[in-house]
């Protein structure tokens, strides 16, 4: 007959309680592990909304950690439907309390949130002051800024220099893209070698996407075909 889990249950549910408890008087830190006991599942089943209520709580009263989760949370659409501006304001505010994590989250948000066009400037600002810091992320996002000319004039040499500081700190994308730029002759005069070598870093980096992977090996495989063979 198995072991019972009934006592290590039970005291589990008596935490639970306690956050609780204390979460309904106002307690930050309880109704913060309170929202991660819904977004969890711990005890009681996921309930994200419920999780989201607690967390904004929490944040409300300046936890940085709850700010953070809250943030994601809009960003992802768990609990609350999606909304990149709203995941902007909190992560802003757990950034203002030396939270770095937000950092790369709310470059993520001015990367792919469309709503988030007209504030292109305002973004340019953060990243190059985060990509001052070296932020990986905020240098490619520098950089697509100025290959697109989104919130700056378009600047392929100026997109190049940034894509080149992302991808020397082994930012996959980075790394995908900036190949991209040799094998086309986007910024750089054409080079199918130095493509090829930076394609290779991309499809070999394990904190790439599986798209990016499979991207970069296609790419690689193909800009090898075009190197010139070297006569003897």
């Amino acid at each position: 007959m198995p072991p019972s889990h009934a006592p290590e249950n039970e005291a589990s549910r008596m935490i639970f309680l306690e956050y609780q408890s204390r979460a309904e008087m106002g307690d930050a830190l309880s109704q913060f592990a309170l929202g991660n006991c819904y977004y969890h599942g711990t005890v009681v089943d996921k309930d994200f909304a419920e999780a989201v209520k607690w967390f904004r709580k929490a944040a409300e009263q300046n936890l940085t950690e709850a700010q953070f989760i809250l943030g994601r949370c809009y960003a992802n659409g768990e609990g609350v439907a999606k909304d990149y501006t709203e995941a902007v304001k909190w992560f802003r505010e757990a950034i203002e309390q030396n939270y770095p994590t937000a950092q790369n989250s709310l470059v993520s948000c001015f990367s792919r949130g469309q709503e988030l066009q007209n504030l292109y400037r305002e973004a340019i600002e953060f990243f190059q002051k985060a990509g001052a810091e070296n932020c990986a992320e905020a240098q490619f996002a520098l950089g697509l800024c100025y290959i697109l000319g989104k919130g700056v004039e378009k600047n392929y040499t100026e997109a190049i220099k940034f894509y080149r500081q992302a991808a020397q700190q082994n930012l996959a994308e980075a790394e995908l893209h900036l190949g991209s730029c040799f094998f086309y002759g986007t910024g750089v005069e054409r080079n199918y070698a130095e493509a090829y070598a930076w394609f290779c870093l991309a499809a070999s980096n394990p904190q790439g996407t599986d798209d990016d992977r499979r991207m970069a090996k296609e790419k690689r495989d193909f800009s090898e075909t075009r190197i010139p063979v070297r006569k003897p």
